[in-house]
């Protein structure tokens, strides 16, 4: 019996004791935990860039909802144009809009779907405030396992008045040169119906024709009103600075800037103009001379090109720049036919059709013009009144606003042919901002990247960025409220209103709203 018994146990205790396979099912448990370690990692990681990317949006739907608030005193205004941008902004950085949803108050669900965003603001007339708030929901994938379906990101923002900021009284009406950079590069004629059925009432009747460049044209028309509501203004004055790969100045003015009388019928012989290359080409040129050329030595580049180049630009009146000019006529007639013209006009005067837009995108030499045609200094070549800068004569009031589509791709010192981004070039037109922002001048220098994506902190894109270089323009984070990205041409319409607001309210002495008296309070 006892041996039967001892036979019985032997497989039992030899079972107990086998360690066989043992680190097979160790690994087996440990691998499972290290999976859901590394997804709890991933989705993290996920939550956290969500939650910076909200944070950077509802701090900029606060900040934008405090400056209307304080602008118009309308806190349904304010709403509107917080849930307006909360849509944009979310959009551009590639959330469907049918995902996004916007309201008022100052919660939002708690239990989001993954995907889906919710929005709510809220407006607070009594202390002057705006809050934006806005929550989601990121997949939690294989945390499921442990009970976890999806992590839940919520973040708020509340702006108002800068504490201890006291608003200017002054209330003296100043004069106002403002200069309006457009962009006429080959890709403004990409399709963007969002202005297609518009049509600006009064003088400046531009309609769109379902590009990029109609959509400017109906924009810029909206802004014209804005500055200049009424038919002239002596105090209001506004220039126009086409640019593409080249700038172009109207046949009367070439020999004033190069002293290199216009001769027609010469291919070889173009009044277009390109880059300074003097050494104080990033201060006011002093006088017309500094654009003369020499056998000896150029200070000016290019002022005429060679048959080679595309020249329907240079060839069309049209699009030469028009100087200061306090007629709302003669800006609205510049508005709506920037794209009339005959490319063969200085060889023959054919009738006039529309031409093409060609060209790369010289940014800087568009900031340099822009800013010459405010200058004190060339009033006289440009042949109109001088104004000072604001530091000498506090009642004049000076504007560059720029406006382009894409990159820096051309300089004319032969680095950069428009065939890729140009690193001389962005550098040139953060040069030529800071000059223009300096205190000597004080010029205030606006910013519209058209087309372009919204970023979540403009601060730390890489400095080849488009958008770091018109963010830098601007004056970075002291100025951003003057930056603005506007994905269509209905934004764009947006944004040069909110512009045209700025600079009338600062003329007329209601101030600028800015980050200095607007700021996060939460």
């Amino acid at each position: 019996m006892q041996c039967v018994n001892q036979k019985q146990r032997v497989p039992v205790n030899g079972f107990l004791h086998d360690q066989r396979g043992t680190i097979a099912v160790l690994f087996a448990l440990s691998g499972a935990i290290l999976i859901v370690v590394a997804a709890a990692a991933v989705h993290v990681g996920q939550a956290m860039t969500m939650h910076a990317r909200l944070q950077h949006v509802v701090d900029s739907v606060a900040l934008a909802g405090a400056r209307s608030l304080k602008q118009s005193g309308d806190p349904s205004k304010a709403r509107d144009q917080m849930l307006n941008l909360a849509i944009v902004q979310l959009s551009s950085d590639g959330t469907s809009r049918s995902l996004i949803t916007v309201g008022d108050g100052t919660q939002v669900r708690k239990e989001s779907r993954p995907g889906y965003i919710d929005v709510a603001v809220s407006v607070s007339p009594g202390d002057a405030t705006a809050t934006a708030t806005a929550g989601a929901a990121v997949a939690a994938g294989l945390l499921n396992l442990i009970g976890i379906d999806a992590i839940p990101v919520t973040v708020v923002a509340k702006a108002g008045p800068r504490i201890g900021y006291t608003p200017s009284t002054e209330s003296r009406e100043k004069t106002l040169d403002v200069a309006l950079m457009v962009d006429l590069s080959g890709s403004m004629s990409d399709p963007d119906p969002s202005l297609s059925s518009v049509t600006m009432p009064g003088a400046c009747a531009a309609v769109s024709d379902g590009t990029k460049f109609g959509a400017l044209q109906v924009a810029a028309c909206d802004f014209l009103n804005r500055i200049l509501p009424e038919d002239e203004n002596s105090k209001v004055r506004m220039s126009i600075v086409p640019f593409s790969t080249h700038v172009k100045l109207d046949k009367s003015l070439i020999s004033r800037f190069t002293g290199d009388p216009i001769r027609l019928g010469r291919q070889n012989l173009m009044d277009c103009v390109t880059d300074r290359v003097d050494s104080d080409r990033f201060s006011d040129p002093s006088s017309a001379q500094q654009f003369v050329l020499s056998d000896s030595n150029d200070e000016f580049v290019g002022s005429r090109y060679k048959s080679a180049e595309p020249l329907s630009y240079c060839r069309t009146p049209a699009q030469a720049i028009l100087p200061l000019t306090s007629s709302k006529a003669k800006l609205a007639t510049k508005i709506m036919n920037l794209r009339t013209g005959d490319p063969r006009d200085l060889i023959n005067r054919g009738a006039a059709k529309d031409i093409q837009l060609t060209g790369g995108t010289a940014g800087q030499l568009g900031t340099a013009w822009a800013w010459y045609t405010i200058a004190p200094d060339v009033a006289q070549t440009w042949g109109i009144e001088r104004r000072n800068y604001v530091a000498t004569e506090p009642t004049s009031l000076k504007a560059v606003v720029l406006m382009t589509d894409g990159d820096y791709t051309v300089h004319h010192d032969g680095t950069c042919t428009g065939k890729g981004p140009c690193n001389k070039a962005r550098a040139d037109a953060r040069k030529l901002c800071d000059a223009m922002r300096a205190p000597e001048r004080n010029v205030m220098v606006f910013a519209v990247g058209f087309g372009l994506n919204h970023a979540d902190d403009y601060e730390s894109l890489p400095e080849s960025d488009a958008r770091k270089v018109l963010y830098d323009c601007v004056g970075g984070r002291e100025h951003q409220s003057r930056f603005f990205i506007a994905y269509d041409g209905a934004e764009l319409q947006k944004v040069l209103n909110e512009i045209g607001d700025t600079l009338h309210n600062v003329r007329t002495g209601k101030g600028e709203v800015t980050f200095g008296d607007i700021a996060l309070v939460e």
